[in-house]
């Protein structure tokens, strides 16, 4: 997985956040939505959390202030094309959560 390779090149881990790391995500999510979503006979995993509500994890867990100086790896949308959902939904969606993601990294007055 790429943030593994990614995090052994920092000298890091890619722990997942539940084994006390700071890995948000999880294989098989969608970008927006929900978990059990079904479309055209397939259908997602329960506890796949989809992308955008990664990123609102991780802020809840930063009080809002996410790290300015860290690297965010967001890799999310090839579960999209193969369960059929609307993409542009996706897009609209995970860039609002960038964004916001990108704003809390800034600085106090930034955040408001």
């Amino acid at each position: 997985m790429n943030t593994t390779i990614l995090a052994k090149k920092f000298g890091l881990t890619a722990k997942p956040v539940a084994a006390g790391g700071f890995n948000y995500a999880n294989g098989g999510a969608l970008t927006y939505y929900p978990s059990v979503y079904r479309s055209g006979g397939t259908s997602v995993e329960a506890e796949n959390i989809p992308t955008v509500t990664q990123i609102a994890n991780y802020l809840l867990d930063v009080k809002g202030a996410a790290n300015p100086n860290a690297l965010y790896l967001i890799s999310t949308g090839s579960n999209d094309l193969t369960h059929k959902v609307d993409l542009h939904k996706s897009a609209v969606e995970l860039a609002k959560s960038a964004a916001i993601l990108h704003r809390r990294g800034g600085s106090e007055a930034d955040r408001n």
